[in-house]
């Protein structure tokens, strides 16, 4: 059984791969190709393609990842900063405050 397979870098070029029943593999690259369209989908077309109750289930989601980042920060301003965990609550604020923020919707 013989395969093969293109990849299209999307940059005019592709790269052809067949490998034949024997193993033989022959490695062609293509040039000259139309360069794929660049699609920019923005936050709100995203949103509006989840159905509705998946749509609240990220809502809820991204509230409840909010709330521990609050509650992150608040123990980071309580506790005294010679506290060996100190140093390790912002980045992990941080990372709840990045995971949260991209599932909001746009407003």
């Amino acid at each position: 059984m013989s395969r093969t397979v293109t990849v299209d870098h999307g940059d005019g070029t592709a790269t052809v791969t067949e490998t034949t029943a024997g193993g033989d593999v022959t490695v062609t690259e293509l040039t000259g190709l139309p360069p794929l369209p660049t699609v920019v989908v923005t936050n709100a077309e995203r949103f509006a393609a989840i159905p509705a109750l998946k749509a609240q289930a990220i809502l809820n989601l991204s509230g409840a990842l909010l709330v521990q980042a609050g509650t992150v920060f608040d123990a980071t301003f309580a506790m005294d900063p010679d506290n060996p965990a100190f140093p390790a609550l912002q980045p992990i604020a941080d990372a709840l405050l990045d995971a949260a923020l991209p599932l909001l919707p746009p407003a």
